[in-house]
Order: structure tokens, then C-alpha cells, then sequence
């Protein structure tokens, strides 16, 4: 049938008959679902919003930190620095006490959170807040500096993802502890047979 539709629009030199003859078979492909489709096996599923919401999912877990710190939340105390450094340092409070609580933290991404908590326990207080401080130098401005860089490295310590492992990778590790397993078990036998002739007459 279609060879024979063909012969004819091309013996008629009919342009608009091919025209329509194409229209007709492009309407019946895009028409066409399988049975396997999504909406068939699925009934009442869009794929293309189902697409788009899995996609901004995707989108929040790839959040990534930006590097700036707004300054106006964190809370900044000064203290006298311990320490050499005469008069000034009885005189001036040069050491720098920062802190903020991480959780309320709108310009952390969330997944970043979990993992900062989890690293940075022991700077983090009961009511959640994250502290650090510094008195490297005799000057309160470059001790505040240092403070954020102090945060901006826990931070992007946090957003480092840990790489996953091959099975070549893991199959080796297996290798190794079990050989480690092995020496440690031979040298104990051997201080047994050590043991064992020191108490015999």
C-alpha cells in the first residue's frame, strides 16, 4: 500500500498529495503508545512534571556552598589575648570569640549542615552554636579574619563529598586486612611456641 501511494504521487508529480501523505504518517507515530509507556503502566502520571520535580531535587542536593559569610550574623565578642606582648595586651582586647548558630544558617546548604555537625562537634554547643575564636596576631582586625576563615574551611570541609569506591579499590582493602589479619595471627603463635619452650625443663 505505501510503495503503491509512492508510484502514484510521483507518476501524478502531486507535491501536495505527498505533503498530506506525510502529515498522515507522522500524526500516526505520535499518536502511537506503547503498552509499556509511563502513562500506561502508571495511569494518571506526567512524566514531564514527575521529570522536573525529580530534577529540582537533584538540584538541592547539588546546592553548594558560595564562600561568603554574612558578617551581620555572626556574633563577634572581643577578650584580652594571652600571651607575650607588654602593655598593649593589658590594654587592648585583641583576641576575637565568634560564633553563630548553625542550624538557622539561611546561607548553608542543608546537607552541608548535617555534615558540619557531625564533623565539628566539639565546637558546637548545647544550644547549637557553632564557635570559634583567635589570637594569632596583636591585632583585633586580622584575628576577626581569621575567625571566618576558620568557618570557611569547616564549611568546606562539610561540602566534600567522599568519593566512592571501585570494586577493584574494594576488593584490595579486603586483601589487605585480610593479610594484616594473617601476620597478626602468625606472630602470635609464634610468641606462644616462645612462651611454651621458656617453661619447659
Amino acid at each position: 500500500m505505501f510503495c503503491r501511494c509512492i508510484r502514484l504521487a510521483l507518476s501524478a508529480n502531486n507535491t501536495h498529495f505527498l505533503k498530506n501523505f506525510h502529515a498522515i504518517q507522522v500524526s500516526r507515530t505520535e499518536g502511537y503508545k506503547s503498552k509499556l509507556s509511563l502513562e500506561n503502566l502508571y495511569p494518571g502520571s506526567a512524566s514531564s512534571s514527575a521529570f522536573e520535580h525529580s530534577y529540582s531535587i537533584n538540584s538541592k542536593e547539588e546546592e553548594q556552598f558560595s564562600g561568603f559569610i554574612p558578617t551581620e550574623k555572626i556574633d563577634f565578642t572581643f577578650t584580652r589575648s594571652s600571651g607575650g606582648g607588654g602593655q598593649n595586651v593589658n590594654k587592648v582586647s585583641t583576641k576575637v570569640n565568634a560564633r553563630f548558630h548553625l542550624q538557622s544558617a539561611t546561607w548553608i546548604p542543608d546537607w552541608i549542615k548535617e555534615k558540619v555537625q557531625e564533623q565539628q562537634k566539639y565546637h558546637i554547643n548545647k544550644e547549637g552554636y557553632l564557635m570559634v575564636s583567635s589570637e594569632k596576631t596583636r591585632k583585633q582586625v586580622l584575628n576577626k579574619a581569621d575567625c571566618m576563615d576558620q568557618i570557611r574551611s569547616m564549611i568546606y570541609k562539610g561540602a566534600v563529598k567522599p568519593k566512592e569506591q571501585s570494586p577493584q579499590e574494594l576488593a584490595r582493602i579486603a586483601k589487605g586486612k585480610g593479610k594484616f589479619q594473617r601476620e597478626v595471627l602468625r606472630k602470635k603463635r609464634m610468641h606462644s611456641e616462645k612462651k611454651k619452650f621458656r617453661y619447659d625443663p
